[in-house]
């Protein structure tokens, strides 16, 4: 038997409580399914620091016959010393028995774990009935710690107050969590309060909680490594062919393979992505007007992502690298799919081209021999490709494990709708040269991890 601290999780079946353990647990490994009676027997889920198990939470079925088990508590309570071996009784005695066999799945952890918390999930969206308030003095009886979450799983909060005068009857304390819309921050707020509530494990939770936040930071920087690696790959790829027959259809067909290259590096960050924050099951549900699902090489992407047509002016009169940087190289296309007419700043500014041509968005060369070479040196084209790469951190990083969370990016009135037009100047620049270093195949010291970590604990909703 493990000693670390134990929670078990229970409630009438289909309230959410494979959605709540999977949200405190932080992986969705848990099966979360909307009928009823999904999970069949008890089963445990740890929580590990550095590979060392400190917390299990134990999912259950749901309760099945709440008065039939009641009642022969009641009737037996003063036969036993403690709770402990009338709860122990009831299972030995019923254990064996058919129509009982998913209370005594139920019953087995607090046998088994006399020191164990009980964390009791109600659906706050629907009446308190019968049957809810004999689940509740079975779990009163129990002699665990007992806390009510009120998780409403339906906009429906009209029978919330009613829940809260009946919990406050039965258990030590009530609080709302919703497993659908939890994050990490909600995650903490929930352990610290486990913690504040039950006897001798406050200390324990704290070191959890403090634990779960130093890994959370080293969370940030795996995904900055993971956009710096993805960057590079990217501005390293190219396709190339030759042909003897027609270079314009060869051009188009390049252009088509360049583009699949990179939406398959683009996939595998998002991937990778999943991975960090387990996530491993379900793809993230992005909302469907989020600018993320549009085609990274659209028009409406390019005039919702990226810096607008003010920075990318600053940005061409900082200058390049020698490395072949004109001002077309920074700035084309852009916001509304504008190509930048080359000749200075003023008509840099000034473009109003209201097209989308693949010549003006990739790096074209022609070489000898019908040798075509594609390659993509747009600084645009990167802050564009950072953007929707924060875009997915942002959701995969609010989405809670028992469901996912509708962030939308919205698009409003042409403008800007991603992070780096919001960058001060400083980090803009910081980020071109880090790019035009790349581009020279050199390692650049400019750090990544002090333009991206900042950004990425705002949206987790970490003060920095």
């Amino acid at each position: 038997m493990n000693d670390s601290p134990v929670f078990i999780v229970m409630g009438q079946s289909n309230e959410g409580k494979s959605s709540i353990v999977s949200t405190l647990v932080g992986h969705d490994q848990i099966e979360v399914d909307h009928n009823a009676g999904t999970t069949r027997k008890h089963r445990i889920f740890p929580i590990k620091i550095d590979g060392k198990r400190i917390m299990d939470f134990i999912d259950t079925p749901g309760f099945e016959h709440p008065k039939k088990i009641l009642k022969w508590l009641k009737k037996n309570e003063n036969n036993y010393s403690s709770s402990k071996e009338l709860i122990t009784a009831f299972y030995d005695i019923h254990n064996n028995k058919k129509n009982l066999e998913l209370d005594c799945q139920l019953i087995f952890p607090i046998k088994n774990y006399a020191e164990a918390c009980i964390l009791y999930v109600f659906d706050g969206s629907r009446p308190v009935d019968q049957q809810d308030i004999w689940a509740m003095e079975i779990v009163s009886m129990s002699g665990c710690g007992r806390i009510a979450l009120i998780n409403c799983r339906k906009d429906n909060y009209d029978h919330v107050e009613k829940w809260k005068n009946e919990c406050n009857k039965y258990f030590n304390s009530v609080k709302d969590f919703n497993a659908h819309y939890a994050n990490f921050k909600d995650r903490i707020r929930l352990l610290t309060t486990m913690g504040t509530l039950v006897d001798n494990l406050a200390d324990t939770l704290e070191l959890v909680t403090e634990n779960l936040k130093k890994q959370r930071n080293r969370l940030y920087e795996e995904i900055v490594e993971l956009i710096e690696e993805k960057l590079q790959k990217s501005i390293h790829f190219s396709v190339k062919g030759n042909t003897l027959g027609d270079k314009k259809l060869l051009k188009q067909k390049l252009v088509i393979s360049y583009k699949k290259g990179i939406e398959k590096i683009e996939n595998e960050f998002r991937k990778e992505v999943r991975k960090v924050y387990r996530h491993q099951i379900f793809d993230v549900e992005i909302p469907q007007k989020s600018i993320i699902n549009e085609e990274l090489f659209s028009e409406e992407t390019w005039s919702v992502l990226g810096l607008t047509k003010s920075q990318l002016t600053l940005a061409a009169a900082a200058g390049g690298t020698g490395i072949g940087l004109g001002i077309s190289a920074l700035l084309a296309p852009i916001t509304g799919g504008a190509s930048l007419a080359v000749g200075g700043l003023l008509g840099a500014a000034a473009a109003v081209t209201a097209h989308f041509k693949s010549e003006e968005m990739f790096d074209i060369y022609d070489g000898k021999q019908q040798q075509v070479t594609i390659t993509n040196k747009k600084i645009q084209f990167y802050y564009i490709l950072v953007d929707r790469m924060i875009l997915y951190y942002s959701y995969m990083v609010n989405r809670a494990h028992g469901k996912r969370v509708d962030t939308t990016v919205k698009v409003d009135n042409g403008e800007k709708q991603g992070f780096t037009s919001q960058w001060t100047e400083q980090e803009q620049d910081n980020f071109k040269t880090w790019l035009e270093i790349v581009m020279q195949g050199n390692r650049s010291e400019i750090s990544l991890q002090e333009i991206f970590v900042p950004i990425l604990k705002k949206i987790d909703g970490k003060e920095q």
